[in-house]
C-alpha cells in the first residue's frame, strides 16, 4: 500500500457512521479506513424527510390503488425522487471535498459520474435479483431503475458482491462489468466486550432462549412458521420452559394465542446503547438462532450469532451452503414446515454434542474479520 494517505468518500443510503445503516456494514468499514490513516469524509444518500412521507403515506396509497392489478409500488430508494436527490447529494459531496481520491458506494443505485475519480460500488444484489429472490414479478414499475443499476454498475470502476453466487449471476448478467468476490461477509458487529468461549457455551446450554432475527416486511411468514413449530414444541411439558425471542417484529405481526412465551423486541437500533445491550445480551445467551426462509435467512445476522458461540437452524438456502457447504457441523438445515422445525429444535436442545455445535460455529466465522475485508477492497481500490 502507499505510504501517502488516501481520501475516501463514502456514499450510503443512511448516514455511513451509524449502525443502523445497512446492518453496520459502512461504519464498520469507515471504522477500519481511520484506523488506517485513511481519510475519510461520509454522505448520506437519503432525504429522510422525503422517504418517511413517501414509504409512509404515499406507498401506502399506491398499493391499495394498485391492488386489483396485482402490482407493487417501489419503495422511496426506487423512485426518481430519491434517484434526483441521490444526485444532487453526491455533485455536491464531490464539490466540498475535492480533495477525494476514490468513491465508495454501499449500493448499486449511484456511482460517480461527474468527475474521474474512480469509483468502487459494494452490495449483495441488484433489484432485479432481489425481487426475484422474494417471488415477485419484475414489473414495469421497476424497469428505470434497473435501467439506472445497469448504468451504475457498468460505469464503475470496481464492483464488488458480498456474495459469491451473487457475483456469478451478476458477472452473467453485466458482461462488461469489473464485477468481484472478494470473500465471505464479515463480522459486522458493535460488541466490545470480550468473549470467554468455555463460559458462554456453559451459559447458552442452559438457556431456555430461541432466538429469531428479521424484519417483519421480509420474514414474517417465517416467523409465523417459527411461532406455530414453538406452538407444536410447547405441548410437550418437556419444552414448557423455552421461549421464543423475536428481534425485528412485534407481537402484532404474528398471530400467535397469547399464552406462548413469545417476547417480540422490535427494531433494535445498536446505535442506542440500552438496545445494543438487549441485542448482545440475547446473542449471547440464545441457546440457538433460527430462521427458515427458504430464500434468504437474513445472512448477517446468522454468521453474527455464530460468531457468539450460537448453533443454527437454518434453511439450506444459496449463499449459506455456497460458504458453509451442504452440510454443516454447528447445527442443521431444516425444511420449512412447522413438523420439520419443531423436530430439529427438539434435536438441538437434547444433542449430547451441544458444546462442540458451539464451539464449530465460532470457527467457521471467526476469520471473516472487518480488517481482512478491507484489505482486499483497498487492492481494488489501490493495487
Amino acid at each position: 500500500m502507499s505510504q501517502q494517505i488516501r481520501t475516501i468518500t463514502v456514499f450510503a443510503h443512511g448516514d455511513p457512521r451509524k449502525a443502523a445503516t445497512w446492518s453496520n456494514v459502512p461504519r464498520c468499514v469507515v471504522s477500519e479506513l481511520e484506523r488506517r490513516g485513511f481519510t475519510v469524509h461520509t454522505a448520506d444518500l437519503l432525504c429522510h424527510p422525503l422517504q418517511t412521507l413517501y414509504d409512509n403515506i404515499v406507498r401506502r396509497l399506491l398499493r391499495l390503488l394498485l391492488l386489483p392489478f396485482a402490482l407493487r409500488p417501489p419503495y422511496y430508494v426506487h423512485t426518481r425522487l430519491h434517484h434526483w436527490w441521490g444526485e444532487r447529494t453526491i455533485r455536491r459531496t464531490l464539490k466540498r471535498y475535492p480533495d477525494t481520491d476514490s468513491c465508495l458506494f454501499f449500493n448499486y443505485l449511484f456511482y460517480n459520474r461527474y468527475d474521474d475519480t474512480p469509483t468502487l460500488l459494494l452490495g449483495d444484489w441488484p433489484t432485479g435479483h432481489d425481487l426475484q429472490r422474494k417471488g415477485q414479478r419484475i414489473t414495469f414499475l421497476y424497469h428505470r431503475v434497473i435501467r439506472q443499476e445497469q448504468e451504475a454498475i457498468t460505469h464503475a470502476d470496481q464492483v464488488v458482491s458480498l456474495f459469491r453466487v451473487r457475483a456469478e449471476e451478476m458477472r452473467q448478467h453485466y458482461p462488461t462489468a469489473s464485477i468481484h468476490f472478494v470473500g465471505n461477509a464479515f463480522i459486522n458487529n458493535s460488541y466490545e466486550g470480550i468473549l470467554h468461549g468455555r463460559s458462554l457455551i456453559q451459559r447458552k446450554s442452559h438457556s431456555p432462549i430461541l432466538l429469531f432475527i428479521g424484519k417483519a416486511d421480509r420474514y414474517r411468514k417465517d416467523a409465523q412458521l417459527l411461532g406455530d413449530a414453538f406452538r407444536l414444541l410447547w405441548q410437550d411439558e418437556d419444552y414448557r420452559h423455552l421461549q421464543l425471542h423475536i428481534i425485528g417484529m412485534e407481537r402484532r405481526d404474528l398471530r400467535l394465542p397469547s399464552h406462548l412465551p413469545v417476547i417480540c423486541h422490535g427494531y433494535l437500533n445498536k446505535d442506542r446503547p440500552s438496545e445494543n445491550a438487549t441485542y448482545y445480551q440475547l446473542l449471547t445467551d440464545a441457546r440457538m438462532v433460527i430462521n427458515p426462509s427458504p430464500r434468504w435467512g437474513a445472512f448477517s445476522s446468522l454468521i453474527e450469532a455464530m460468531y457468539f458461540y450460537t448453533p443454527v437452524i437454518v434453511s439450506p438456502f444459496d449463499a449459506f451452503t455456497d460458504t458453509f457447504g451442504k452440510e454443516i457441523d454447528f447445527g442443521c438445515y431444516t425444511h420449512p414446515t412447522v413438523d420439520g422445525l419443531a423436530a430439529h429444535i427438539r434435536c438441538l436442545c437434547t444433542t449430547p454434542r451441544y458444546a462442540t455445535l458451539c464451539e464449530r460455529a465460532h470457527e467457521r466465522v471467526r476469520d471473516c474479520t472487518c480488517q481482512d475485508y478491507v484489505s482486499k477492497l483497498l487492492q481494488l481500490i489501490q493495487p
